[in-house]
């Protein structure tokens, strides 16, 4: 039997699988970080894409009128809603 097992038998230590008040807020806090990355990231994706999309007439072979389709595709279906 390990130390930290003898601890939580003898009521010293909290189990890793009780609920505890602190656990919540830490799981709370965690996943509103990850929410806010997500976040983050789906900007900074949109942001790229955009600037991708500028630049594709320059691309050659690819006229106004094909950029031009391409760019709705692209924001009919990935863009923003």
């Amino acid at each position: 039997m390990g130390k930290a097992l003898r601890k939580m038998q003898r009521g010293k230590a909290p189990s890793p699988l009780r609920k505890e008040p602190l656990q919540a807020e830490l799981m709370k806090s965690f996943n509103k970080g990850v929410e806010a990355g997500a976040k983050h990231q789906r900007e900074s994706d949109i942001v790229h894409l955009v600037k991708w999309l500028e630049q594709l007439e320059e691309v050659p072979g690819i006229g106004e009128k094909t950029a031009s389709k391409v760019t709705r595709y692209f924001l009919e279906n990935f863009g923003v809603k």
